[in-house]
């Protein structure tokens, strides 16, 4: 079980979304979001979500993302 892979995928995506976050925090602190850096925050949503998925994926039983 130490030897799994998954495990230390996991924890880097777990850490790449947690990287995202604060990065998001960081831009919900401004007072006035301008475009540019509106757009750069739709990217980001977007990355944390497409991490989210992939962490689930990991955590999933075998053979249940194909049920999507």
């Amino acid at each position: 079980m130490a030897d799994d892979p998954v495990v230390p995928l996991y924890q880097q995506l777990a850490q790449a979304h947690h990287s995202l976050d604060l990065e998001l925090q960081h831009l919900h602190a401004l007072p006035h979001l301008p475009h540019a850096l509106h757009l750069k925050e739709i990217a980001l949503k977007k990355q944390k979500l497409a991490l989210k998925d992939r962490m689930a994926a990991l955590q999933a039983p075998e053979g249940m993302s194909a049920h999507r």
